[in-house]
Order: C-alpha cells, then structure tokens, then sequence
C-alpha cells in the first residue's frame, strides 16, 4: 500500500427509520404458537380457515417416522361464531385422517360449524365457561327458479341430515335430543358437554393448554 493510500471498507444501509419497524407482537406470538403446535380458530370458518389443513398435512409429514402414541399433538384453540359448511367438511375430513392426534380446546365459543369441527378432534376440551352452539344453519336469500331452489332445498335438506348424523356420532346425545334441539338454536353448556360426551373433560389448569402437548383425560 503506498503511502497516504486510503483503505474504502464496505457500508451497511440502515433502512429509513420511517420505513423501519419490528414485527408486530401478535403475529411473533402467532409464529411462536406455531412452532408449538397450536394453532386458534378465532374468526369465522372461510378460506383462510384453510390454512389449519396445511400445517395438519405438514405436521403429518414430519411425523412420518414416528410412532403415533408418540407424536406431539396438535392444539386447536378455538374461540369461533362459526361459518362456511364446506370449510368444515374439509377441514374435518382432514382432522379424522391426521395420524398426528389433533386436540380441540373450546376458549369460549364453538359455534355452528366451529362446534363441528370440534366434534372431528381427536381429544376434545373446555374451559369452564365455555359454550357450543348446534344448530341447522340458515338458508336465507334464496332465489331463482322453482328447480333451483328445489335442488338447494335437497341439497340442504340433506346438509342437516349430516350435520345430525356428526353429532349422533360424536356426542352420547340420543336420537331423540338431537331431533328436538336442532329444531332451533342448541347451546350446550361445559358442563353438559362432558356429561354428553362433546368434551373429554374440562381444562382445570393453564399448563394443559401450553404444556408439552398431553392432556390428561382421566
């Protein structure tokens, strides 16, 4: 190097600080649940609800190797006013072939479709307070012609019917209480959902929600 020969070391760009920020705490506390295996149903059943179908096949992948009892489960945090049917039917079907066992956790509501998602759980819990709703859902602004609101009219007919089969299937409620409550809005208490089988138990303890992903049925 000759004499008085400057020496040009590499910059860094700082980023302006008006277009600079940290990442927003709740979505960090998202990508922190997920990493836990949690995962919340906290808004209406719709497309986006689809995304819990891709980390149910992901975490299946990864599980590949590993024996099923000894899988890290998944928590499904659900506090939900319920929403699209063939969501749920999606989301079901995907929940009952999951090798990996995927638990429901009822924070507060589990309505109309939420509350059937539930029911598809493996293990299935609640907080004291919390609540589920059934019900034959709504039809309403149905138009067109007579044979197209025949078919919708079938085609829903049909949608009830499986919607009380779900339940028949899941829950130790009889044929007889399920015929008459899905004649209007049926909400079902914590506690009469342990009596009839809609949860396993209720969650008595924080740590059964964030421990190491085993809930003690017994």
């Amino acid at each position: 190097m000759k004499k008085n020969e400057q020496i040009l070391l590499p910059t860094l760009a700082i980023p302006d600080s008006a277009n600079y920020s940290l990442p927003d705490d709740s979505l960090l506390s998202f990508y922190t649940d997920l990493e836990e295996r949690i995962f919340w149903v906290s808004d209406e059943i719709n497309n986006y609800s689809l995304n819990l179908a891709h980390y149910i096949l992901k975490w299946n992948r990864e599980d590949s190797n590993i024996p099923v009892e000894k899988r890290k489960p998944i928590k499904l945090l659900i506090h939900s006013p319920g929403g699209e049917l063939d969501i749920f039917r999606v989301l079901s079907d995907l929940i009952e072939l999951s090798k990996t066992p995927v638990y429901g956790i009822n924070l507060g509501n589990a309505y109309s479709a939420a509350g059937l998602i539930l029911l598809s759980c493996h293990k299935r819990f609640g907080l004291k307070s919390s609540n589920v709703l059934f019900h034959k859902g709504s039809c309403d602004g149905i138009s067109g012609s007579f044979s197209e609101v025949a078919a919708f009219m079938d085609e829903y007919e049909k949608q009830v019917a499986e919607l009380s089969d779900v339940i028949l299937k899941k829950t130790k409620f009889t044929k007889e209480e399920v015929e008459k409550n899905m004649n209007g809005d049926w909400y079902v208490s914590a506690e009469d959902c342990v009596k009839h089988g809609v949860y396993d138990k209720i969650i008595t303890s924080i740590f059964e929600i964030i421990g190491d992903g085993e809930l003690v049925t017994k």
